[in-house]
C-alpha cells in the first residue's frame, strides 16, 4: 500500500550512465547549461522501451555516442541509486550506472 502511494504521487525518471576511469582520472560531461559536471549518460528515452531487445547497457552506449561521440565497452554494473531531482518537489531519478572503458578516441569536433 505504501509503495502504491509513493508511486502514484511521484514522477520517476530512469537514467542510464557510465563511469570511465583512465589514468586515475574520471571522464565527466558538463550538464547542458548548468554549472555542474556529471558522468556520461542520460534519461532512458521512450524509444528505448519500444524495442524489447533494448537494454540499459545499450541505452548507456547510445548516450555515450550521442554526448561525446565515443564507443564504449561495459565492464560491470555499479550500485543503482535513487535521488531526488534538484529543484523539484516530487520527481525522483533512478540512476543505473556501469563501469566502462572507451573503445574509440574522443572526438571533440562538432558534427
Amino acid at each position: 500500500m505504501l509503495y502504491n502511494l509513493f508511486m502514484t504521487s511521484r514522477n520517476i525518471i530512469i537514467a542510464s550512465g557510465l563511469v570511465i576511469i583512465e589514468d586515475g582520472k574520471v571522464f565527466l560531461n558538463k550538464h547542458g547549461d548548468d554549472v555542474f559536471w556529471k558522468f556520461l549518460g542520460g534519461k532512458v528515452e521512450h524509444f528505448d522501451f519500444a524495442d524489447e531487445t533494448m537494454s540499459l547497457e545499450a541505452a548507456c552506449a547510445r548516450e555515450a555516442k550521442e554526448e561525446n561521440r565515443i564507443d564504449i565497452e561495459i565492464i560491470c554494473p555499479l550500485k543503482p541509486m535513487m535521488v531526488k531531482k534538484a529543484g523539484t518537489e516530487n520527481t525522483w531519478v533512478v540512476l543505473i550506472h556501469y563501469l566502462a572503458k572507451r573503445t574509440s578516441e574522443v572526438n571533440l569536433q562538432k558534427t
